[in-house]
């Protein structure tokens, strides 16, 4: 078991080193996750009891029942085997991490993901700046949003972290992190992971993080003073119902569906095929409606659960003495993603969705440590 444990917690850090970089290697490496989490509880014949499992698998019981109640159930399987199969990498991070000290692991974890962040990050400024601002910044794995998304889960853990030695050594990697990591966010132009972020400024800056928050001012002030794309992006948020995107007009469409199957759903992904106005559009635009649209009222509430059970989990750990700081910092990274799931997602997303269920099963460790 030993071994087996050595060998995912090395298969975890390229999991998460890659997850921003690469579609393929990082669905590999959780594919060989799962598959030594159901080994070790065929070998051990035990699965490890975790706050949040019943959460998760009521969640993605009810995900997947919707799949074969779907309008068109060829089209939802695809999230069978995708969506829905990979989140089940929170159960690799809640049984595959059987050390003594689980919060120093889970913090290599949190360094790679922010240091690949700042990477990615790098590579996404160079790219709107080598096009002329004429693209937004985004990874190798591809989307704008996706790129937005991941970018400002890395900005909130490591504006929470800043001063955490195991993630930063030094001072001044923090500082240069946080520059990066903002300014592919704002490359990006993704107002609503803009909104996200908010509130780990506010708070987490005022209370300890002043430099910081002084720091970030002026970096974003002088990206909007030299760069006129930025700058008419920010203004659009002024009038901010009028540049939606077509997201009025989408949440609009979807009264006349709401009763029409209110208890499982339409399916995962027949989004299109329930309303031809989404053809070109992708998906509802925002986390609630999605999971509603697609698992019913069932799903939803489902969904609601989980998120119950997740803050309640996540406010635990804050209480804790020696846990506090990473607690604080899971805390504010998920109020930022709820923020962010009012117009955009991370239940589709094929990097979102395993780095979501990834910091699921880190709260899920840290609550059951701290018993």
């Amino acid at each position: 078991m030993k071994c087996l444990n050595r060998l995912a917690e090395y298969l975890f850090y390229l999991f998460f080193a890659s997850l921003i970089f690469s579609n393929t290697l990082a669905q590999a490496v959780a594919i060989i996750l799962i598959f030594l989490w159901i080994m070790k509880c065929i070998l051990g014949r035990k699965f490890i009891r975790s706050p949040l499992d019943i959460p998760v698998i009521i969640y993605l019981s009810i995900r997947a029942i919707s799949c074969f109640t779907s309008v068109d159930v060829m089209v939802s399987l695809t999230e069978l085997r995708s969506g829905i199969f990979f989140s089940l990498i929170y159960f690799a991070v809640t049984n595959l991490n059987d050390f003594d000290k689980k919060d120093k692991v889970l913090y290599r974890y949190i360094a790679i993901l922010i240091y690949a962040g700042a990477i990615a990050s790098l590579y996404g400024i160079s790219y709107v700046l080598i096009n002329h601002f004429t693209t937004k910044a985004q990874s190798t794995a591809g989307g704008i949003t996706r790129f937005a998304e991941y970018t400002m889960i890395i900005f909130c853990l490591s504006f929470s972290l800043a001063q955490n030695k195991q993630i930063f050594p030094k001072k001044f990697i923090s500082f240069l992190v946080l520059g990066i990591t903002a300014t592919g966010l704002i490359f990006a132009q993704e107002r609503a992971q803009w909104l996200g972020v908010i509130p780990v400024i506010v708070v987490i800056g005022m209370k300890r993080e002043r430099w910081a928050v002084i720091y970030l001012t002026a970096l974003f002030g002088f990206i909007i003073a030299i760069f006129r794309t930025v700058r008419n992006r920010l203004v659009t948020l002024i009038h901010p119902l009028q540049h939606t995107t077509g997201r009025l007009t989408i949440w609009t469409s979807a009264k006349s569906l709401f009763l029409k199957r209110p208890l499982l759903g339409f399916g995962p992904r027949t989004y299109s095929i329930v309303s031809p106005f989404l053809r070109d559009k992708g998906t509802w635009h925002s986390d609630y409606l999605q999971v509603y649209m697609d698992s019913g009222i069932f799903g939803f509430a489902s969904y609601m659960y989980l998120s119950l059970m997740l803050f309640k989990n996540c406010i635990k750990i804050c209480r804790s003495h020696l846990l506090k700081d990473i607690g604080i910092a899971f805390l504010f990274t998920l109020i930022a993603m709820y923020i962010a799931s009012f117009f955009s997602g991370h239940t589709q997303e094929p990097v979102i969705t395993p780095l979501f269920f990834s910091l699921i099963g880190f709260i899920s460790v840290l609550s059951k440590q701290k018993q």
